[in-house]
């Protein structure tokens, strides 16, 4: 994902684990996405909202999905 300057949107959903979720969110993140939706906040996204929420990323919880978007 490194590579590519060009994401708007990411969709986060695989291999349980904070940790994973994690690694995940500052790949995508440092990738330029502007919009990253995890799934299963509770195993996966929350050690990632966390991080966003330090880095100043807006936090909306919808259902079991974590919506974070980039600040402006």
């Amino acid at each position: 994902l490194s590579s590519f300057s060009w994401l708007d949107f990411v969709f986060l959903d695989s291999a349980d684990g904070l940790e994973h979720g994690l690694t995940e969110f500052r790949l995508a993140a440092s990738a330029g996405a502007k919009l990253i939706v995890l799934d299963d906040y509770s195993t996966k996204a929350a050690w990632a909202v966390r991080e966003a929420k330090q880095m100043n990323w807006e936090y909306t919880p919808v259902e079991r999905y974590s919506v974070l978007r980039r600040p402006k």
